[in-house]
């Protein structure tokens, strides 16, 4: 726990860094992969959501890099997981992060089941700026993360009632009222 709270515990190194043998984390040497990062991150601050830049990779068949569960490096097909993975993680911001999920043991249906959740920032065990080089800097990162928690669908909530419920909607020919 002392080596977290001191950012010397890195486990793995997430893709488009690697990690060093004083456990340390420095980006790919591959410039093709700082780029497809840099890409990344250039293309949400233009879209402004994590499905459109998502998208845009895909529009252009751009592939983005990836560890398999072994640790092996390839080039892939992005997935929205893995962009927003890529877009919410602070280590792309120059920042050592540690302690910022927990598991929990839950019951469905009588059976356990294992499942991680991600804590609040203030409960994470450190966060420490400015501990390697980003692939954008520590407010740029923070902007992202407004910028993805605003566009979460459903903040202000969907129509329930009022006179925007009592529209006449003609679907397919036929005349509904609601």
């Amino acid at each position: 726990m002392e080596k977290a709270r001191r950012g010397e515990l890195v486990p793995a190194a997430p893709v488009g860094y690697l990690k060093t043998e004083d456990q340390r984390l420095e980006k790919n040497p591959d410039r093709r992969v700082q780029q497809v990062i840099h890409l990344v991150f250039r293309k949400f601050s233009e879209l402004g959501t994590v499905r459109q830049t998502l998208l845009g990779f895909l529009e252009h068949g751009l592939q983005v890099p990836a560890h398999t569960p072994r640790g092996d490096f390839l080039w892939r097909r992005p997935a929205y997981r893995a962009m927003h993975r890529m877009l919410t993680n602070p280590v792309y911001g120059g920042t050592y992060a540690y302690g910022k999920t927990e598991q929990l043991l839950r019951y469905e249906n009588g059976a356990a089941r294992h499942c991680s959740r991600r804590k609040p920032r203030h409960q994470w065990l450190a966060l420490i700026p400015n501990a390697h080089e980003g692939y954008v800097p520590w407010e740029e990162f923070e902007r992202i993360q407004r910028t993805i928690k605003e566009n979460v669908p459903g903040l202000p909530g969907a129509i329930k009632n009022g006179p925007a419920c009592s529209l006449v909607c003609c679907v397919a020919g036929a005349v509904v009222v609601s």
